[in-house]
């Protein structure tokens, strides 16, 4: 950090960008509402000998919950599961949010190969804009190691944890301000970190508080926070 920044963590939270951050976070939050958690799925284990041709170590399927241990040397696991959207998701953006800890995966919706999973990218579009009743079958194929990716993070585990399954709508407007925002941050710890340039520095920083200005940590109600 540069020394005319000196670290006191007794005023770091009062720092202009901390304050930032505390709000950017809160319309990360706010972008992502009415969470469904999708608990138990059905989930069998297999090894791969040829492209499409598994060898089936489970000879049924079986019961996985969140927080359970999936995983093992070589294996690939399948989890399966139907979701039907309640009438409070008509008409909104409805995205399904699948951590693995770890790994690589493929995310099928029904009968159609829809997105990869890994330890960068766990949402997806299920459907803009979602009608009541909706009903998915979802599928998920995956391996217990990314190689390149996970090796780059040290990180080659053959056993994980089936962290987080969920249904969440969407607010695009507020996701958008907060990757444009974001970045901007970014931007700005950057150049306070560096002193490369001073007046970009300070430039980035007055834009920041004016688009952030508005932005009330504490409010809890969706309609008055995107005002």
């Amino acid at each position: 950090m540069a020394k005319r920044k000196p670290h006191d963590p007794r005023r770091a939270c009062d720092l202009p960008h901390k304050v930032l951050q505390r709000k950017l976070d809160r319309v990360k939050a706010m972008a992502f509402h009415s969470e469904i958690e999708l608990d138990a799925w059905k989930f069998r284990r297999a090894r791969m000998t040829a492209p499409q041709t598994y060898e089936w170590i489970d000879k049924k399927w079986r019961t996985i919950r969140l927080g359970e241990e999936w995983g093992g040397r070589e294996v690939t696991a399948f989890f399966q599961r139907t979701v039907a959207l309640p009438k409070e998701y008509d008409g909104q953006d409805v995205l399904l949010d699948v951590f693995l800890d770890g790994g690589e995966a493929q995310l099928t919706v029904n009968d159609h190969p829809w997105q990869g999973l890994d330890w960068n990218r766990s949402m997806m579009r299920l459907k803009a804009p979602a009608n009541k009743g909706d009903r998915f079958n979802i599928e998920i194929e995956a391996f217990v190691i990314n190689y390149t990716y996970d090796g780059w993070r040290n990180d080659e585990r053959n056993n994980h944890v089936f962290k987080r399954a969920r249904l969440v709508c969407r607010d695009k407007d507020l996701e958008d301000f907060y990757l444009d925002a974001q970045w901007a941050m970014d931007v700005y710890i950057h150049y306070w970190e560096s002193d490369q340039n001073l007046e970009l520095e300070r430039m980035i920083l007055t834009n920041l508080q004016t688009a952030c200005a508005g932005i009330d940590i504490y409010e809890t109600d969706r309609a008055t926070f995107r005002k």
